[in-house]
């Protein structure tokens, strides 16, 4: 029975991320673009729905083969980002106006505003795109299962065991 219950806690410990589904957005004034992917692979034919505060969707899109979507010319800010799949998975992104766009867990993305000359908007367009795949990488690479991942749940299963072996050592149970 203590073994069972062991192996029962073993299982509602452990966090799966496999089907993660994440969200990485840009917006300018005159389009959203972002890419939608699970941990190992890209999210096709996805809807990316534009929200805004009462959650009526105002724009969507479908996402490529390779995840990637386009809006074309979004409402001022704020308006929330949300793509879900049939079988429930969802990522959020939250686009405020302030300057910093966020996915809860995750890293902020730059917003455009309205003032500025030409030539700025342009640079950060420019610098949007460049960081864009820097961001996708860097998540990536989380989702990934490390070498000490991989001791610290051997650890962890060899704690059980000690404390399994400790239980059923009782007194009076020895041969000696």
């Amino acid at each position: 029975m203590i073994v069972r219950l062991a192996v029962f806690a073993c299982f509602l410990s452990l966090t799966a991320h496999a089907h993660k589904l994440n969200l990485f957005v840009t917006a300018t004034d005159s389009k959203v673009t972002g890419k939608v992917y699970y941990a190992t692979s890209s999210a096709v034919g996805i809807t990316i729905g534009l929200h805004r505060g009462d959650g009526k969707v105002i724009l969507s899109a479908e996402s490529a083969a390779d995840g990637s979507f386009t809006i074309a010319n979004p409402p001022d800010p704020p308006y929330t980002l949300v793509a879900e799949t049939a079988d429930g998975h969802r990522a959020e992104f939250h686009i405020d106006g302030s300057g910093s766009g966020s996915e809860s867990g995750s890293i902020d993305a730059p917003v455009h505003h309205k003032e500025g000359a030409v030539e700025e908007s342009r640079i950060r367009e420019i610098v949007q795109e460049e960081i864009h795949a820097l961001r996708e990488h860097i998540d990536r690479q989380s989702s990934r299962a490390r070498y000490r991942d991989v001791a610290a749940g051997v650890g962890y299963i060899i704690g059980i065991f000690g404390i399994i072996a400790l239980l059923k050592r009782r007194p009076g149970n020895s041969k000696s």
